[in-house]
């Protein structure tokens, strides 16, 4: 065997190496993909429960929630204070999951009950009020969306369930 026929047998070895290597990165990078995905739907789920917990997890809780969306003028101090904090945490949400959706790391299933959600809540009299004084703290993207939900959907109503087919 000559050492031309040595060398061709090196390259030809090399290749399929080269090609070895890439098959296995590529695997990795799917593998890390698909992690990153399921984390950010858990952190979603996270939040999710959070806020149901903030929003729903006593009576009082509730109650205020509901006064604070339908009769906002109506509020005590201390009442408007933590109607703000319950907004301020729901704001912060929607937030970090429009972040994730930008970045594709969300299930679908997950923006489309967000989606719901948001579209009720931000057409609802209390939070109309409760934005007009909070907005400058609120990402110039997320208020380019809430803006364009305002007016354009039901607003938000106690008790009213969410239908399969409202998206």
């Amino acid at each position: 065997m000559n050492w031309e026929a040595i060398g061709a047998i090196g390259e030809i070895v090399g290749a399929l190496a080269v090609v070895g290597s890439l098959i296995y990165l590529a695997t990795q990078i799917s593998v890390s993909n698909r992690s990153a995905r399921n984390a950010a739907n858990q952190e979603l789920f996270n939040q999710w429960a959070s806020n149901v917990e903030l929003i729903g997890g006593s009576s009082e809780k509730s109650l205020l929630f509901i006064k604070g969306l339908s009769k906002f003028e109506s509020l005590s101090q201390d009442e408007t204070f933590r109607f703000n904090c319950q907004m301020h945490q729901v704001i912060n949400s929607w937030e970090r999951n429009l972040i994730q959706s930008k970045a594709a790391e969300i299930d679908n299933h997950w923006i489309r009950k967000q989606d719901w959600v948001r579209r009720r809540i931000v057409n609802a009299t209390g939070f109309k009020l409760y934005y007009n004084d909070a907005k400058g703290s609120i990402s110039p993207e997320l208020c380019k969306l809430i803006e364009s939900e305002i007016g354009k959907f039901d607003g938000w109503t106690p008790g009213r369930g969410h239908s399969a087919n409202e998206t």
